[in-house]
């Protein structure tokens, strides 16, 4: 990877952790001293942290076990928790090694069957892939990914996205561990009660 490319990604980095940065301290503060974490998170706040596990998300992708090095950032993130779910619209733009836009669009609700878990509403999600016109090689590189694929196994178990991607974000701020336990429940004035246990 050039120079620039690994300085731009440094960049969107940097941006991509700066509002998440307040909500990670007081995580990673409570985990080390208390062992747990328990708070209500509002939309805002939901959306720093989803910004962070959509980031850290792409950055894993691999494809035939090799690592892409992509340079991304997460351009949109619009949650809003009404009625027990939080309606989700993220955008992923990719600068390198193509040029596109994914735009995802969800709804998270409380499982029914399973306390303190979160699942995807009507299993619904859309995903719609947008590249300049004629870039041949965008479409196909986006079609071996399988993004919609990749998406949806992801979000088949958002507590556990949580367990797997906070921990790194936490490591600046003193956590060293592993999050052994996630409980997440949407309540009646709109906002997402958390329990991370370590």
């Amino acid at each position: 990877m050039s120079n620039h490319s690994q300085g731009l990604r440094k960049q969107i980095a940097a941006a991509n952790a700066a509002p998440a940065e307040a909500v990670e301290k007081m995580i990673a503060e409570s985990l080390t001293q208390d062992g747990e974490f328990h708070s209500i998170l509002n939309g805002e706040m939901l959306g720093f942290v989803l910004r962070k596990v959509f980031y850290t998300l792409v950055a894993e992708q691999k494809v035939a076990q090799f690592e892409l090095p992509i340079v991304h950032n997460v351009s949109e993130m619009n949650v809003a928790i009404v009625g027990h779910e939080a309606r989700i619209a993220a955008t992923v733009h990719i600068h390198q090694p193509i040029i596109a836009f994914i735009k995802f669009r969800y709804t998270l609700e409380n499982d029914p069957k399973t306390p303190k878990l979160l699942r995807l509403k009507n299993n619904k999600l859309d995903v719609e892939e947008v590249t300049r016109a004629f870039d041949v090689p965008a479409k196909v590189a986006l079609k071996v990914l399988g993004v919609e694929k990749i998406a949806r196994n992801e979000l088949s178990n958002p507590n556990a996205i949580i367990a797997r991607t906070l921990p790194p974000q936490l490591q600046p701020h003193g956590f060293g561990g592993k999050i052994e336990r996630v409980e997440l429940e949407f309540t009646a004035d709109d906002s997402l009660e958390v329990l991370l246990a370590c």
